[in-house]
């Protein structure tokens, strides 16, 4: 198997926001390095609720790495890699491909990929529908187990 020539950089450092809703902030920016050899820069203070998963699922995201979950939240929400328009499905494929990066087993990236390409059509279009409106953030039901690991 070919060594892994891609993937984070640098180490997820957030801080809850103190709103009750379960989100949290980028403390440092959080880099992704793609295979191409260009990277995904999440900047300081972007917003995320780490993996939305509804509470049947919530133990396949419990103890897992969150910067996967973050990127692909910060790609859903810009719609853009470094000014490029992207796709739903280009944003689903690099949530996958950092998962195989942070080594998540094969079962457990196959269903989160599976969940987000059958279930994220309806966020992505919201975001879509903001575009170029106010930067909002789409809120959702707070899980207590989405911690910083």
């Amino acid at each position: 198997m070919a060594d892994i020539t891609y993937g984070f950089k640098t180490l997820l450092h957030g801080q809850e926001i103190p709103s009750g809703e379960c989100f949290w902030k980028l403390m440092s920016p959080l880099i992704y390095g793609r295979k191409d050899g260009s990277e995904i820069i999440i900047p300081v203070d972007f917003e995320t609720d780490f993996y939305s998963v509804p509470d049947l699922l919530a133990g396949l995201v419990i103890d897992v790495d969150k910067r996967p979950a973050v990127l692909h939240d910060f790609l859903y929400r810009k719609g853009k890699i470094n000014g490029l328009l992207i796709s739903q499905k280009i944003a689903d494929d690099l949530l996958l491909e950092a998962m195989i990066a942070c080594k998540f087993s094969k079962w457990r990236r196959n269903v989160i990929y599976m969940g987000v390409r059958w279930f994220g059509s309806s966020t992505w279009n919201d975001y879509r529908e903001q575009d170029g409106k106010e930067d909002g953030v789409l809120k959702t039901v707070c899980r207590r187990s989405s911690k910083i690991s």
